[in-house]
């Protein structure tokens, strides 16, 4: 009966994660409209660094609560499946993704993979320190200066800006988004609407955040499993699915290049932003099966996808089918080191 109970307070945690973020994103996008907040410099805040957030708290909560391997057990587990779901989920959606600015996402691709191989040097002592935070966080903060500097190339010249500019093309569809429910929803017009909502979307990803982790800890200890493996599945799933499922409907609606975007970028700000700001706040120690089997999975995974980006300029049905496949055997050899190996469990 325990178990019953917070395995529906886990899945009660994941909703209001969701329903936090998006809450978030809208209050933001609706505190620019109200203070005149540049779009440009908005832009690179909203899309690249409140999309790591549900990560990022979840990730620090556990890392405070003395559950380490949750902690960076989730942003691992985050960035390894959401790749694998999106191109292979899109099979059923668009029989495939074509991608239109095939140079932009071969950049930012080669980008996530240099990212990923930063941060796996900083585990390889099998410690987070906040050294290594501090450098992630570096890096991140250079990556954000990139985009701004692109993003403003791109201001300059309109069709540029219309056409090509992905960040500029997300950011409009949410203050469509905002502009909609302004005229439908009156308590939006309130002039101070915009920080309740801020407010209310950063406490519940706060109290999400509190309620994934114990419920997560308890469930690890009910089953007998450990506390790595429920964060890289139950965990690294969760925060995962905001961003999958807006990719998914970008992607639906016919702007695929849109959502594999999407979460190039989110993979970028959760393995810099979210494990840097967990490393600097409350450093980690790494298990060594994560050494031999979660990173290298991690890697593997990303630079496959990078090279794929170089190979080929849209993704078939067959790699969508492999992709599928790909995200089984993640799970799979989740399950198996972690649960079943007489190598790494005890």
């Amino acid at each position: 009966m325990d178990i019953l109970f917070w395995f529906s307070v886990f899945l009660v945690g994941l909703w209001l994660l969701m329903r936090a973020a998006g809450t978030l994103v809208h209050a933001a996008v609706q505190t620019m409209h109200h203070y005149h907040i540049s779009s440009s410099a908005f832009g690179i805040i909203v899309l690249a660094s409140l999309t790591a957030l549900p990560e990022t708290f979840v990730a620090v909560t556990a890392a405070l609560a003395g559950t380490e391997s949750l902690s960076y057990g989730s942003l691992l587990g985050s960035n390894t499946v959401n790749l694998p779901i999106v191109i292979g989920l899109a099979l059923f959606i668009n029989g495939g993704i074509k991608i239109h600015n095939i140079i932009w996402t071969r950049r930012h691709g080669l980008f996530l993979s240099f990212a990923v191989i930063i941060a796996s040097i900083t585990l390889f002592d099998q410690q987070l320190t906040r050294l290594d935070g501090f450098l992630l966080l570096m890096v991140f903060a250079l990556y954000l200066y990139s985009i701004f500097i692109s993003e403003w190339e791109h201001a300059k010249v309109k069709k540029e800006m219309k056409t090509e500019s992905w960040l500029w093309r997300r950011l409009h569809h949410h203050i469509e988004i905002v502009k909609k429910k302004k005229r439908h929803t009156p308590y939006l017009r309130l002039r101070h609407s915009s920080i309740v909502l801020l407010i209310l979307g950063t406490g519940g990803l706060l109290i999400a955040s509190n309620i994934l982790v114990y419920s997560a800890n308890f469930l690890s200890h009910a089953f007998g499993i450990s506390e790595l493996y429920v964060g890289l599945i139950g965990l690294g799933l969760g925060t995962a699915l905001p961003e999958v499922a807006a990719s998914l409907t970008a992607v639906k609606n016919g702007q695929a290049s849109l959502g594999l975007s999407n979460i190039i970028g989110d993979n970028i700000a959760t393995i810099l932003l979210a494990l840097g700001i967990t490393g600097l706040i409350h450093p980690i120690d790494i298990e060594p099966v994560s050494l031999f089997v979660d990173i290298p999975l991690l890697i593997g995974v990303t630079v496959s996808f990078t090279l794929l980006l170089f190979v080929r300029p849209h993704i078939t049905r067959t790699i969508s089918f492999l992709s599928l496949l790909i995200f089984a055997g993640i799970i799979f050899a989740y399950t198996y080191f972690h649960c079943f190996s007489s190598l790494f469990c005890t």
